[in-house]
């Protein structure tokens, strides 16, 4: 390992290290290694990008692909659900509205603030079992991992079951000048009509 590498690398386990919690882009990595940079440049970025996957790796953390690329820690709760709610506005970030996230990052760490997604990260919710089914992984208990993956299995497939079943069963009903739409209807040619001549008559000439 190189000089250079190896300083960026400690850098990053401490800010892994010291902000457990947390979820990180590779520009807040970038201000974490390099304090006194005041422009975040493609140099800045590679450096920090090859080191954190290193760190990564010795530390188990886990990367989730959003608007940017984001490191999280998949063993702790508040963390997950940041690289979540990431992804989440990954769209909105992208066209420059980041509204919604800095909203939900204000209400992660407010329980008083009533959000939706909140449910997720207690006990029993979808947020907490990943995170529990990798505790258990790396603690050894297989057995509680495959039965929570087990239940987290059953009721993604019965929320599919019933995205299929109201997909196929949807239909949609358009008034038209008295004409109706459906669904099924789509991509069948309608047959088309042979305009009539109007029938002109004209006066008969004096004789």
């Amino acid at each position: 390992m190189s000089r250079g590498a190896g300083w960026v690398e400690r850098a990053i386990e401490a800010a892994f290290t010291s902000g457990s919690n947390r979820a990180f882009t590779v520009d807040e990595l970038v201000l974490a290694v390099y304090v006194d940079v005041n422009r975040v440049e493609k140099k800045h970025r590679v450096a920090v990008l090859r080191a954190a996957h290193n760190v990564r790796q010795r530390l188990g953390w886990c990367t989730k692909a959003c608007d940017v690329l984001v490191f999280y820690n998949p063993v702790d709760v508040r963390s997950t659900a940041q690289a979540q709610l990431r992804q989440f506005a990954a769209d909105d970030i992208r066209r420059g509205g980041s509204r919604q996230f800095k909203a939900d990052m204000r209400a992660l760490d407010d329980p008083s603030i009533d959000v939706p997604w909140r449910r997720y990260m207690g006990r029993g919710g979808k947020w907490w079992e990943w995170v529990e089914i990798e505790r258990c992984r790396r603690s050894g208990d297989n057995a509680r991992a495959d039965a929570l993956q087990a239940k987290h299995d059953a009721e993604r497939q019965r929320i599919c079951q019933q995205m299929r079943e109201a997909s196929s069963g949807a239909s949609f009903n358009h008034s038209n000048k008295g004409s109706h739409w459906h669904p099924t209807k789509i991509g069948k040619k309608r047959p088309r009509r042979t305009p009539q001549r109007a029938q002109v008559s004209f006066p008969s000439l004096p004789q």
